[in-house]
């Protein structure tokens, strides 16, 4: 059975944005991971969604993709501090590192530094990918991923979460607010 959504606090982070623990795993449910699954995660940032993967494909590995060289420190960091050994940190750009690498079964796009179509269609068309879900916090980045989508006749599922923590100040308990995720998944149909 899989486990999705470890406390944030548990991640070491510093500058680098991170995935809140809510948004990791309805992501998670919706990449609908098996053991054995082989899975990209394009722009991994802190590697928290990487790490997540990678604990729950115990036979599988996971390519944390990251440009940064900053967050590509706090992958290994925490790719350590997790013992993920079927994890595997690539510093690159995408899609220009992609030929290099194992082909994913399942990918999540988190970062594409205005690469997103190309990433995509990398994806969908010179990959075995199954499944992949695009985390997007811009409404142009969520319109591009739904018009991209939409081309290539998967069966598409998108959401956009809002989600309130709520937090103790001087006393009260006050809701304070997190950036709203559009969560996009498509699946390839069966042919």
């Amino acid at each position: 059975m899989n486990r999705y959504g470890l406390p944030d606090e548990i991640f070491i982070r510093d500058k680098v944005p991170m995935t809140k623990s809510e948004i990791r795993a309805l992501t998670l449910i919706k990449l609908d991971l098996n053991k054995d699954d082989i899975v990209w995660d394009v722009g991994a940032g802190t590697g928290s969604i990487s790490i997540e993967a990678a604990l729950n494909v115990p036979a599988g590995r996971v390519l944390a993709i990251e440009k940064n060289i900053e967050a590509v420190e706090l992958i290994k960091a925490n790719k350590e501090k997790f013992k993920c050994q079927n994890l595997e940190v690539v510093h690159g750009v995408a899609p220009d590192i992609f030929p290099e690498l194992t082909k994913p079964t399942k990918a999540i796009i988190g970062g594409s530094t205005g690469n997103l179509q190309e990433i995509i269609h990398y994806l969908w068309y010179k990959t075995s990918v199954q499944n992949l879900v695009i985390n997007a916090i811009t409404l142009n980045t969520t319109y591009l991923a739904l018009e991209v989508l939409n081309s290539l006749q998967g069966q598409i599922d998108a959401i956009q979460i809002a989600l309130n923590k709520i937090k103790m100040v001087n006393g009260y308990q006050m809701l304070q607010s997190q950036n709203p995720v559009f969560i996009i998944s498509a699946t390839k149909q069966e042919e």
